[in-house]
Order: structure tokens, then C-alpha cells, then sequence
């Protein structure tokens, strides 16, 4: 049953607490109360003028979530502060396997929070590659991004704005941020604020005068129906940065495709023989954001269907109908982190 009442904001996601009158001196019922969009507890002490009632955090509502399979862009966010994305990733049975992530920076934290886990592994597929890169967080050149820390936001993007880091110094700040989450299309302040504390070891920046990075890939094991969702955060933390636009693009969770190769590799190009492995390995398309059975350099290589494992650095072999200016023949494949450094045809 729907009813008046009164808050102290311009959204319920700005606001502090919920009234019974326009003076905003009775307080409501303890409760959940949601407009549609989202949800939030209010807790109660008290009764009457003289009671004190506050609202708790914000909780999307389940229609409200973004989808899977579909982009999003933000143009100009308020920067500093942290965005938070839900996504429904699905809730039935065929919902598994890897969920692959595609985000576009200008200087932003990410990271990717699912079933309890944190996930901020990325790889870039253009631009810099090796030790080019201002702050120490972990990068190979297989345009691996990663923040050397588990559980921190892992900052990439093209370094225009110097953001206080020059290789390997550090930090670049820390303190409290306002929240804001993704409602229907845009923004809403949550009216809550959170911690952060990002150093050098996050970042994995490139310099102001190379190639952006492209699309960062993240690739989130989903392995069961439930949770049916997904957090993405995203933060701004630099205060030269007046604008830090980034877009997002979540694919519904698929099985990876199996490739016949070796799943114990090779310590050396040489020591691996020009015959493709019989073993199950998995590979996701950086560039295309996609699985793939014709790895190129920069693809992320897992063990299992849902990308969960990533392989041990190494030499594998496989077999490539149309390998590019060679056409059908055995590869040698290099990964170091999981992603692909080197592919070589045999002669």
C-alpha cells in the first residue's frame, strides 16, 4: 500500500531520512522504502517531534540493474568521487561461464566486485607495453594492467594529467569520496562517502604522448546461477582532472571455446616441437572482447570454460587454420600472466 511521505533531499538516493510531513519533523515508520529505482532501509529511535530516523545505504532495485549485453557511456561525472555500476549478469542455469568486460578510461580506478571477490585484472590491447609506464603496479607486454595490491583499484588510463605519479613514486592520495550510483541513465549521489588509499603500486599509466589504451578487458569468472549480480566501481581520485569519462561494455556470461594445445608448457620457443597439443586451454579476444580459437598477442589464455585460471607463463603449441601471412599451420604461443606475448608459425 503506497502512502505520502517527506524527504529531506531531491532523490531517495540523496537523502538522509524520511518524514510523515512537509516540515520534515515526524519521522516515517521504520522500514524499507523505495521509489522505483532504489531501495533503502530507515532505522528509527524514538517517537514523534522527538524521534531520530536516518536512512541506511542504497540497494538497487532488481529492475533497475544494468543488463548484460549492453554498453554504457558518462560523459562529464563529477570528479572526485567513486561510481558504482550494478549489473544483472543473469539467474538461471545457463548463465555461467566468463563474463567479459570492456572498459574505456581517460584516468580511472576499476575494479570488479562479484560473489564476495574482487577482480582487477586488466589487459590492454594497443599502446605501451614493457616499462614505459608511470607508477608500478604489475603491466607486461602483453598490455597486462594490474594493481600489485589484492582488493585495490587497479588505475590505467593515459597519464595526461600526471595525477601526482612518476614511475615508480607514489602515493597519489587518499582520504574519503562522495558515492554516486548508476540510476536508470545517470548518476545519483548514494549520499554516503567511502575510503580510498591509491599509491604508485595501483597504477599503470601510460605516458601523455602514446596510443591510448584502448578497451581494458576484465574477464569475471561466473560459475554458478546466483548472485545474478554484478558491481562494477569505478574511481576518480585525481583532483587535476576535471573530466574522467569512461565507458563501459558488459557481455552476458558465455563458455569459452576450447583449443586443442599443451596445458603444461615449455620452458623455451626452442624446446617446444612443431606439434600442436591434445590438452583443453581457453582464450578471450582482448580486441574483440569475444572467445576465440585464433589467439592473437595481447588474448588472455585460461585453463577452464569460465575463466577463472589463468595458464602458466610459458610455450604452447596449437594448430591455426589461417594464420595471418602464413596461412594453415602449427603456432608457437608465448603467455606470461596469462596473456600472449608471442606467436611464432613453424616453418
Amino acid at each position: 500500500m503506497s502512502a505520502q511521505y517527506y524527504i529531506d533531499g531531491t532523490t531517495l538516493s540523496n537523502s538522509t531520512a524520511i518524514y510523515t510531513d512537509a516540515a520534515l519533523t515526524s519521522c516515517a515508520p521504520a522500514g524499507i522504502y523505495s521509489d522505483g529505482f532504489v531501495a533503502r532501509e530507515q532505522t528509527v529511535n524514538g517517537t514523534g517531534s522527538k524521534g531520530f530516523c536516518s536512512l541506511g545505504v542504497v540497494q538497487q532495485c532488481p529492475s533497475c540493474l544494468q543488463s548484460c549485453g549492453t554498453n554504457m557511456k558518462q560523459d562529464s561525472p563529477t570528479a572526485p568521487a567513486v561510481y558504482r555500476i550494478d549489473w544483472n549478469v543473469g539467474s538461471t542455469a545457463t548463465d555461467v561461464g566468463a563474463v567479459i568486460i570492456g572498459l574505456d578510461p581517460s584516468v580511472n580506478g576499476f575494479l570488479v566486485e562479484y560473489d564476495n571477490q574482487v577482480y582487477n585484472r586488466g589487459v590492454r590491447p594497443n599502446g605501451e607495453t614493457g616499462n614505459l609506464f608511470q607508477g608500478s603496479g604489475k603491466s607486461n607486454d602483453g598490455g597486462l594492467c594490474q594493481s600489485q595490491n589484492a582488493g585495490n583499484y587497479t588505475v590505467v588510463g593515459v597519464n595526461t594529467a600526471n595525477c601526482g605519479v612518476t614511475s615508480p613514486n607514489g602515493p597519489i592520495g587518499s582520504g574519503y569520496l562522495d558515492v554516486y550510483d548508476y540510476v536508470l541513465s545517470g548518476f545519483v549521489n548514494s549520499g554516503t562517502t567511502e575510503s580510498y588509499s591509491i599509491a604508485a603500486t595501483d597504477c599503470v599509466l601510460q605516458n601523455n604522448d602514446t596510443t591510448p589504451p584502448g578497451y581494458i578487458c576484465v574477464v569475471v569468472p561466473k560459475t554458478s546461477a546466483s548472485p545474478s549480480s554484478l558491481l562494477i566501481k569505478i574511481i576518480s581520485s585525481c583532483e587535476s582532472i576535471s573530466l574522467s569519462n569512461f565507458v563501459l561494455d558488459v557481455k552476458c556470461p558465455q563458455v569459452l571455446t576450447a583449443l586443442n594445445s599443451n596445458s603444461t608448457p615449455y620452458s623455451s620457443e626452442g624446446a617446444a616441437p612443431c606439434t600442436a597439443g591434445t590438452d583443453s586451454i581457453y582464450v578471450v579476444s582482448t580486441s574483440l572482447r569475444a572467445p576465440t580459437t585464433q589467439p592473437s598477442v595481447r588474448d588472455q589464455v585460461f585453463f577452464d570454460a569460465n575463466g577463472a585460471n589463468p595458464v602458466s607463463d610459458g610455450w604452447r603449441v596449437y594448430y591455426d587454420p589461417s594464420f595471418p601471412g602464413t596461412g594453415a599451420t602449427n603456432v608457437k604461443m608465448e603467455t606470461k600472466d596469462g596473456v600472449v606475448v608471442t606467436l611464432n608459425p613453424c616453418s
